[in-house]
């Protein structure tokens, strides 16, 4: 006899499927929680509210939850840059939802240092935050920094704009005026990228990785 249809699940992925049924039943189930209803009541601007016996894994579950049941966005701060990593872990395993991660510098930061990856996201997380909710390319629903991560200088939004280059089909723009911008913002030309702020040109094609982004993007002249 002959069976169609797909290979059997494997016990891992199975446990695994169940494991992730159980933390969504059980963020409903706090969600329901009326003393948590109440508490999410009370939050208003100006105010304090203190929830007491909230420690661990916990205070991640509770703070994205009542960001859930207020339907606005969280900023989740914690007291070292480990302590936010665990934080965002928790939230996201909890809620289901994506969540952001404002990292801190560990050291001072020139201009030099277009390539350091934790300048590439503070710069990721500040571009998302000054886009409209309903224009972001993602969520930023649950956000989490350490508090030396909040005490460091950030660009404002006009900043942000200015040192910025929109390139546009038909613009005009050449190969030679997008390399000459690339390195008075502090790009590295090289043979290929491989980091954040490298570029690389071969005849009529640019490839540029921004800081903030996970891949280079390729620019096509012709």
């Amino acid at each position: 006899m002959l069976r169609t249809g797909g290979f059997p699940e494997s016990p891992g992925r199975g446990a695994a499927r169940m494991r992730k049924a159980a933390r969504i039943a059980m963020f409903r189930g706090v969600l329901k929680n009326l003393t948590l209803r109440r508490t999410a009541d009370k939050l208003t601007p100006g105010k304090t509210t203190t929830l007491a016996g909230v420690w661990g894994s916990s205070a991640a579950l509770i703070a994205a939850a009542l960001g859930k049941i207020r339907r606005a966005p969280v900023l989740y701060v914690a007291l070292h840059p480990d302590d936010a990593d665990d934080v965002a872990d928790d939230m996201e395993v909890f809620s289901g939802s994506a969540v952001q991660l404002f990292p801190a510098w560990e050291a001072d930061v020139s201009a030099d240092h277009v390539n350091d990856e934790v300048v590439g996201e503070r710069l990721r997380v500040c571009s998302l935050l000054r886009e409209p909710p309903d224009e972001r390319d993602e969520p930023v629903d649950l956000l989490v920094a350490p508090v030396m991560a909040l005490l460091q200088p950030v660009p404002t939004p006009e900043a942000l704009e200015a040192a910025g280059l929109t390139l546009l089909r038909g613009a005009g723009l050449s190969p030679e005026a997008l390399c000459e911008w690339l390195i008075e913002a502090g790009f590295e030309r090289t043979e290929q990228v491989d980091q954040q702020g490298e570029f690389a040109r071969r005849g009529g094609i640019v490839d540029v990785f921004c800081a903030g982004m996970t891949e280079a993007v390729r620019v096509e002249f012709f």
